[in-house]
């Protein structure tokens, strides 16, 4: 998941201009008028306007510096230079439909508490800001016992025989444990680009799913006694969704998960029009011992896509 997205590595654009000259350090230095960092690569990028500029990654020299290193876009026809938001050290240039304006392709990485947020992005630059043309988000849940692991993987190619590069998207998600690892949704997308930008198939889930429960009952559809814990002997284990606005009939999977055993359990469910709609579902346990142990529920809609999930576990009385 860490390691280079880009599958098929893109040639070059223009690559005639990579003999053209690049802006001295010294000029960059003077434009920003600052003179405490190194220069350490520049590369050519054509912005929206079809200008030629260079973006110049920097290192700075002082040991106290709070930032090590910064991304400069350099402007010679204009004599100027700003720092702007750096993208990961990475990051691709190419011209994906050969209109003579450079695609930026990065990656990002945030850390959390509870999870890590990975970020891929295909941008453009107009002056000195940034127009986002796709950009996926996925998750890798920390602190669990049975995770939920995302990873999409980048390729492009000419899909449709017009000599613009087109985005291959492989997703999958899955469920980590310590004793294996349960694949729950894989997909690969064709995502076209074109003059018009990129266009993605994904459909945004239309439910929304306010609360979820795990508890020991469900009386008058409220839940008794919700919990992470739970013993053999307690016999069912419930699970209580409460949906708001649902504007149509829809149908929801409940994916009861365990540890060792995988899946265990896989119900639809109706959810019909209303301002409010709960519904609930019951796991039996029939004092089992292969149900000892730690499980997950997952509730996603009729596209696989989720729409929450809980952890709980089973012990003896």
């Amino acid at each position: 998941m860490k390691n280079i997205f880009i599958l098929l590595l893109l040639p070059s654009i223009f690559t005639s201009l990579l003999l053209a000259k690049y802006p001295s350090t010294v000029k960059i230095k003077q434009w920003l008028d600052q003179n405490n960092f190194s220069v350490n690569q520049i590369q050519n990028v054509f912005l929206l306007d079809n200008e030629r500029a260079y973006l110049a990654l920097v290192t700075f020299n002082a040991e106290d510096s709070l930032v090590k290193e910064a991304l400069v876009l350099v402007r010679p026809d204009l004599e100027e230079a700003e720092f702007i938001p750096p993208f990961s050290q990475d990051y691709i240039i190419t011209d994906l439909d050969h209109d003579g304006v450079s695609e930026i392709i990065f990656s990002q990485e945030f850390s959390y508490e509870k999870y890590t947020l990975f970020k891929r992005s295909i941008i453009q630059l107009h002056e000195y800001k940034r127009f986002e043309l796709y950009d996926v988000e996925y998750k890798e849940e920390k602190v669990c016992n049975l995770c939920l692991v995302e990873d999409i993987q980048w390729g492009f190619e000419d899909i449709n025989n017009n000599k613009i590069k087109d985005l291959k998207q492989d997703y999958i998600l899955y469920v980590q444990g310590k004793h294996q690892k349960l694949i729950f949704k894989q997909k690969t997308e064709e995502i076209e680009f074109n003059t018009q930008g990129l266009r993605t198939p994904y459909r945004k889930p239309s439910l929304v799913l306010s609360s979820m429960q795990i508890s020991k009952d469900v009386i008058d559809r409220q839940a008794i006694n919700s919990s992470q814990d739970f013993t053999l002997n307690e016999g069912r284990i419930y699970c209580l969704l409460d949906f708001e606005n649902v504007k149509k009939e829809e149908v929801v999977t409940y994916h009861w998960i365990h540890e060792k055993l995988g899946l265990v359990l896989k119900v639809d469910q109706e959810v019909h029009p209303a301002t409010r709609f709960r519904t609930w579902l019951y796991k039996s346990l029939n004092q089992k011992e292969k149900y000892l142990g730690n499980w997950i529920v997952i509730i996603s809609d009729k596209h696989m896509n989720i729409l929450a999930s809980k952890e709980f576990s089973v012990t003896q009385q």
